[in-house]
């Protein structure tokens, strides 16, 4: 078990019609495996979809000023664009020999063409990649936050919040990373972020109006994940838990209020005391 690589690409999509699509494509080197996920899930009016793939999956390229993303098996295929230059690489967190876990976000405030089994849907999107060559049940983390805000006026924020051993705070508004960071205060319920330093006085209020997915990632993320691969995690790992929301947020600055869009989540990497 001394091997382990991930890259993760997120992406996303909100439609004009109030749909939202979450993208993943992965590889995975863990042990004596490897393996290509993709998944997509789409939460709309008259419900939820969720198909996940180990099955010849690609990781998005970049081509012709966007990024493209293309996961036959399941029927899926999206274009990003927009947004400038990607913000430089950021290195979360580091040990001894190289290992590390580095964040970049690709597009922070996209236009998206997407097409689900040739039904093709535009809006407004986001794209990251998580790259990592530590086990995440080595990382001195007890509760992530994480998001994204569109506002309407064309505002985009991106923030992620560990605390912990290693407490981190690190937010974006547009392309441009705000240093030196400020301090993130996260509601436990993922209901608000309040920001301090340089950005103090200014939050985000989320109405938290959808729950995309929530629960053990073992039921949630991983629900298909081969048995293989499950048995060779901590069961710590299987039973982190997550929360994931989309919905109206308020940016509140300078005395304005500047309604938006917000995805954003709550992970628990170690479960309470009971």
């Amino acid at each position: 078990m001394s091997r382990f690589s991930l890259t993760k690409y997120y992406m996303d999509c909100v439609t004009s019609s109030g749909k939202v699509i979450l993208c993943y494509a992965s590889d995975l080197a863990f042990a004596n495996m490897q393996l290509r996920q993709s998944s997509v899930l789409v939460n709309a009016p008259e419900g939820t979809y969720a198909r996940q793939s180990f099955f010849r999956g690609r990781l998005p390229e970049f081509a012709n000023g966007g990024w493209n993303w293309h996961c036959p098996a399941l029927g899926a295929r999206g274009r990003w664009t927009g947004g400038g230059s990607p913000v430089p690489e950021a290195v979360l967190y580091e040990q001894a020999g190289g290992r590390k876990v580095v964040w970049q976000c690709l597009v922070p405030r996209a236009q998206v063409c997407f097409s689900l089994h040739g039904k093709r849907e535009t809006g407004n999107g986001y794209v990251e990649c998580l790259t990592m060559n530590v086990e995440p049940w080595k990382l001195p983390v007890d509760v992530l936050h994480w998001g994204r805000f569109h506002g309407d006026g064309g505002e985009a924020l991106t923030w992620i919040s560990w605390e912990g051993e290693h407490p981190l705070s690190l937010l974006l508004e547009g392309g441009r990373q705000i240093l030196p960071a400020p301090e993130l205060r996260a509601a436990a319920d993922g209901s608000r972020i309040a920001f301090g330093g340089s950005f103090a006085g200014n939050s985000l209020e989320f109405s938290q109006g959808k729950v995309l997915r929530t629960g053990d990632i073992s039921r949630t993320a991983l629900r298909y994940f081969p048995g293989a691969a499950k048995r060779l995690v901590p069961q710590s790992i299987l039973h982190l838990r997550e929360t994931k929301w989309a919905g109206g947020a308020l940016f509140l600055h300078g005395g304005a209020a500047c309604p938006g869009f917000s995805i954003h989540e709550v992970v628990h990497f170690h479960p309470p005391c009971v």
